[in-house]
């Protein structure tokens, strides 16, 4: 299947998308059953392509998509195609493919001059260095949630995955959340285990509650889940051959 896969898993990939403008991502016409996916409490909005950060466990880092697809760059919507996208989507809650904080400041501008009847769970990546942007987009939507996905509790162990971030900035950061009242809620997903085929590796766990005994002094009406996470299949494709690990990774 050109551009897709082959039976000797040799097939490269010959075109790159670099107008993301030309395709509609929320249309589900297609679907017999596309009204259970319209009324889904979530929706994913596709803004961007290309993460610019390095976390070991995905596919998606800015090292694989560089080799693999050869893209070195984050690219972005337009704005009035995201902005035709918000209203019309139907689910009630959305979440941006990319943290908001990465888009350019003219979607940031025109998403905050609309209204749209939905609310947006934003998972941030990286600690934001200052509310800005948050004040200034989160009034264009019905109500705004903070998610943090941490990882560890710790600093070292967090920085393996991506995390630029120490404890202190966390928490600084969660203080000043609660200081100005942005009045939003708070998810912060943690890792207990980095499960692959070929280790299951346990995060710090006494760094994870002396971390969340933390958060809880600050912000106690926080949601908190610490779950096991899988390893993409890709991060492996130099430790055994690409035969085996479609084989660990498929049903």
């Amino acid at each position: 299947i050109p551009n897709i896969s082959s039976k000797e898993f040799n097939n490269d990939i010959e075109y790159i998308c670099t107008d993301l403008d030309k395709y509609d991502y929320i249309n589900l016409d297609f679907l017999e059953d596309k009204e259970a996916y319209l009324n889904m409490f979530d929706s994913w909005l596709l803004v961007g392509r290309g993460c610019p950060y390095n976390c070991k466990n995905c596919d998606g880092a800015r090292h694989n998509t560089k080799d693999i697809f050869g893209r070195n760059r984050t690219l972005f919507r337009s704005p009035k195609n995201i902005i035709k996208d918000l209203k019309t989507i139907k689910s009630e809650t959305i979440g941006m493919s990319l943290d908001f904080q990465l888009l350019p400041d003219n979607i940031i501008e025109a998403i905050s001059k609309e209204h749209f009847n939905l609310n947006l769970r934003n998972e941030f990546f990286q600690i934001p260095k200052t509310l800005n942007k948050i004040i200034k987009i989160k009034k264009s939507f019905n109500s705004f949630d903070f998610v943090f996905t941490p990882v560890s509790g710790d600093d070292k162990e967090r920085e393996e995955y991506g995390k630029t971030y120490s404890n202190k900035e966390f928490l600084s950061f969660l203080k000043e959340i609660d200081k100005e009242d942005v009045n939003s809620g708070v998810i912060i997903y943690f890792s207990s285990n980095m499960i692959s085929p070929l280790e299951t590796k346990k995060m710090n766990e006494k760094a994870r509650i002396k971390l969340l005994e933390e958060i809880d002094k600050i912000i106690p009406y926080a949601l908190i889940k610490t779950l096991p996470q899988i390893v993409d299949p890709g991060t492996l494709k130099d430790k055994m051959s690409i035969e085996k690990l479609f084989k660990l990774y498929s049903s």
